[in-house]
């Protein structure tokens, strides 16, 4: 495992047990924090149960998953990651070099054989697959009214310190807590059911728990049933010979297991109350694929024997203590609790869907039917690459690990299917792919998108600039690098002037087909290049490559500008209708402009504008953008640009009032709350996808979610407190005029430093910088008209330092914690400031620019 080298940045107070901690102490900052209380006033709280799957909450450890919700009795959609239709079918695609030659020829049929790619690819297509459903039924009775119709209070919460959902209904007879949650170390889910209030009902109720996975129309089987005397399980067998198995087990009371129908296993509790004592039982369930056992059936039952044999308690504790520890690593205080909320619970369902081997695919675990959106698969044009944007920053380089490896595992695939289209050396990735795969699955004029090699190197670059990881960088990061600069060193061609354009290409669905040097393709063709150059001087190889990367670097065109804004491609001489803000990918994620830069004014003029080219309008007389990706990633590059108060809008203006979803998931299609007239002249159906627009609270509620809008959320608060993508440390870059107080502890920056401070009332107070790799560190002075000084808070010793224009260096050493701070008001005249919070009772909720309420949460 790699970039994971580093030394904690927090100490806990005494050495108690968890549950008695009080507060944790990060190192540099002058606040500590009463971590249990005051993540527990972001739970997120329903006062009514969530009835739909959709409107469930994630429990899960990154490769097992879980959506909890109660639409009779308590049910669990279990997912995992592994478990994948992976057939593709055969498919011929038009060779690269017959469709340069069709466009030199303008050659018009060359659009019926791209599309004829399409026709001849059809089912069976790839897809991830849910592995099934648990349902915990009402207790019933035969001598009493049944408990069911009795229900008169019923609950959910979810717990994000502990990762625990938390399901709670009350009866005529008794009130009823079912505790759940996904192991942290290990794919098991653990629930347990306990009476937490018993009337002096003395007669006998029977409870029901049900296992059913349904026949999958796609996969042309049948998933068949078992139990024995003391497990019951789903089999499924697919198509290809991949299988699964979901088995489960009660442990604390008798039970009687039957076939209930060839697709439910059924599970019978007789529960005696004659005694006058309240019950308690577990269940542990856990998913085994073919993938990762020979008999995988045998390997469950031996896996939910080991739960029970070493019993809830025990499992909790090594569970709760991974996210306890997870949860030291950063730390963000705003005064915009709504914000704020949102920040953690991102980072909670994004670090309860990546880890491990594998990578999500676009929907993560958070998806119940047989056919997902786009398939569920790898989409490079954005989308997995902004799922990840944040673990850099947030300092969770951990949830990397399935993204290095999938796409690290995919090169020599990627390599020879480029040689075989292109008939280039290199790595050009899919704009389509799927687990263990690598081929591409996308059809048509869409292969010729071609940043998503861009896309896809960029993120093993930040891995090593963020972590200083050589082993990580020449094992992992460089090959994948090295192989996609290679792919444009040769896919690029060179003009009479000497300088090098790219066509044919396509700004990701829009402008014309083809299209000659989209700027999102130059944007990140520079970035690529410049890591991968200097990535080679860092591991001294590859000198001679070196050269003709530098040479490529030198002759890149500049992006096309008209009105002092950028154009989206060589091929448009004018503003054209977008489907994605590509134009801006020199600000975020390419890193070519920002606060200060020389096109600065060009970006953000092109930023103020970008609304108004808006194609995927929703709506008529609200700016909206109607897919999952495009407000956050014009959140980061606002806050890049340094205008917090515009990135603010695109958070709360259009991320929560038109996509957040009362369980905290961000949707994938635009909401709003509409009358029938409203709606009627509001919503834009005939372009836009406006038919997929949510009218009613419900539709809410219903919206299915894609992974990168909570990432794209996180990145974008992480951009608006601390930038240093430059290698310059910048602190509060961003912050709006409404944030008056704010302070932060372990954010990452470029350079492997973890980074502390506090913003009040416009001034920083100080700067704390963590050294992990010893690096030489640069930060923007906070304070250029008063006298400063650094001192290393390891040695207590001042530390020299230059002062180069607004920027104070310093050389560090490794392990050790600095201080940036004014002579005459050091770090230590500011008090030290417990943090806390109350637990969450009700939801949150914000009002529109309607008076409408948007909840985080549910109100009864």
């Amino acid at each position: 495992m790699y970039l994971c080298h580093e030394f904690s940045n927090f100490k806990k107070e005494g050495d108690m047990p968890t549950r008695q901690r009080t507060f944790e102490s990060f190192q540099g900052a002058r606040f500590k924090v009463g971590l249990r209380s005051f993540l527990a006033q972001h739970d997120i709280v329903y006062q009514v149960p969530p009835r739909v799957w959709q409107d469930g909450f994630p429990i899960g450890n990154g490769q097992m998953g879980s959506l909890v919700y109660q639409p009779d009795g308590i049910e669990f959609g279990i997912t995992k990651q592994d478990v994948w239709d992976r057939r593709i079918s055969p498919r011929e695609l038009l060779p690269h070099s017959e469709v340069v030659e069709d466009l030199k020829n303008k050659d018009k049929r060359l659009w019926e054989k791209l599309n004829k790619e399409t026709a001849a690819s059809q089912a069976p297509y790839p897809n991830p697959k849910p592995c099934g459903k648990l349902r915990i039924g009402i207790e019933k009775g035969a001598d009493a009214l049944p408990p069911e119709a009795t229900i008169c209070d019923a609950q959910q919460r979810l717990s994000l310190y502990d990762a625990v959902v938390t399901a709670e209904y009350e009866t005529n007879v008794k009130r009823t807590r079912i505790n759940s949650f996904i192991c942290a170390h290990s794919n098991m889910m653990v629930i347990k059911c306990e009476d937490d209030w018993l009337s002096s009902y003395p007669g006998k109720l029977t409870q029901t728990i049900e296992l059913h996975r349904w026949a999958d129309p796609i996969l042309g089987t049948e998933p068949t049933v078992g139990f024995d005397d003391k497990h019951f399980w789903i089999e499924y067998l697919f198509p290809d010979g991949f299988r699964y198995v979901m088995l489960a087990t009660v442990d604390g009371l008798a039970c009687e297991v039957q076939r209930k129908d060839r697709y439910t296993v059924s599970v019978t509790l007789n529960l005696d109350y004659s005694d006058g004592k309240p019950k308690q039982y577990m269940i542990f369930l856990t998913v085994v694929t073919s993938g990762e056992a020979e008999d995988p059936l045998q390997k469950a039952k031996e896996s939910v024997d080991a739960a029970c044999a070493r019993g809830y308690q025990a499992i909790f504790s090594e569970h709760s203590k991974w996210w306890h520890d997870f949860w030291g690593k950063s730390f963000i205080e705003l005064d915009d609790d709504f914000i704020e909320n949102l920040w953690y619970f991102q980072l909670y369902q994004f670090a309860s869907s990546s880890r491990g081997k594998i990578a999500p695919g676009l929907q993560g675990l958070w998806y119940l039917r047989d056919e997902s959106g786009w398939h569920g698969d790898y989409h490079g044009d954005i989308n997995m690459v902004m799922s990840y944007w944040p673990i850099f920053s947030s300092n969770h380089l951990e949830l990397g690990e399935p993204y290095f490896e999938t796409f690290y595992k995919m090169l020599p695939t990627v390599k020879r299917q480029t040689k075989e289209f292109y008939n280039i050396d290199g790595a050009k990735y899919p704009i389509a792919t799927i687990i263990d795969s690598g081929r591409e699955i996308c059809t048509n004029y869409y292969r010729y998108i071609q940043c998503s090699s861009g896309f896809y190197a960029q993120l093993y670059w930040w891995g090593y600039l963020y972590s200083q990881d050589k082993k990580f960088l020449r094992e992992r990061a460089y090959p994948v690098m090295k192989e996609c600069a290679k792919f444009y060193q040769g896919y690029l061609s060179k003009d009479e002037q000497g300088k090098h354009y790219i066509y044919p290409s396509w700004s990701p669905e829009q402008g014309p087909l083809f299209s000659k040097n989209p700027t999102i393709d130059i944007a990140l063709i520079k970035a690529l290049l410049r890591g991968t150059i200097e990535a080679s001087k860092i591991l001294s190889v590859d000198q001679k490559e070196r050269h003709g990367w530098q040479k490529i670097l030198d002759n890149l065109p500049e992006y096309p500008v008209k009105d002092n804004m950028f154009l989206d491609s060589a091929s448009v001489d004018t503003h054209i209708p977008l489907n994605h803000p590509s134009l801006l990918a020199p600000v975020f994620p390419a890193g070519e402009i920002g606060i200060n830069s020389p096109q600065w004014s060009i970006a953000a003029n092109t930023l103020s504008h970008i609304m108004d080219w808006a194609k995927r309008r929703p709506f008529v007389s609200e700016d909206g953008w109607n897919d999952s990706f495009t407000w956050p990633w014009l959140a980061c590059v606002a806050a890049r640009l340094g205008l917090g108060d515009r990135a603010k809008e695109f958070l709360y203006d259009l991320g929560v009032n038109q996509f957040l979803k009362p369980n905290g998931f961000f949707s994938l299609w635009a909401c709003t709350m509409l009358s029938a007239e409203e709606k009627r002249r509001e919503v834009i159906v005939d372009k836009g996808f406006g038919v997929w627009v949510s009218t009613a609270r419900e539709g809410r509620e219903r919206q299915p979610v894609f992974l990168e809008s909570g990432s794209g959320f996180i990145n974008a608060v992480d951009e608006m407190l601390l930038q240093s993508y430059d290698g310059v440390i910048r602190l509060f870059p961003a912050v709006p005029a409404s944030w008056k107080m704010v302070r932060f502890a372990g954010l990452r920056a470029v350079g492997a430093f973890l980074v502390c401070s506090e913003f009040n009332q416009g001034e920083i107070s100080y700067v704390s910088v963590g050294s992990l790799e010893g690096q030489r560190c640069r930060v923007v002075n906070p304070w250029p008209d008063q006298e400063i000084r650094v001192r290393d808070l390891t040695t207590k010793k001042e530390v020299k330092f230059e002062k180069q224009a607004d920027k104070v260096i310093f050389d560090t050493s490794k392990g050790h914690f600095y201080v940036v701070e004014r002579t005459m008001q050091p770090i230590e005249s500011f008090p030290v400031k417990a943090i806390t919070g109350e637990k969450r009772s009700k939801p949150r909720e914000w009002f529109n620019h309607k008076g409408q309420a948007i909840y985080l949460g549910k109100p009864r």
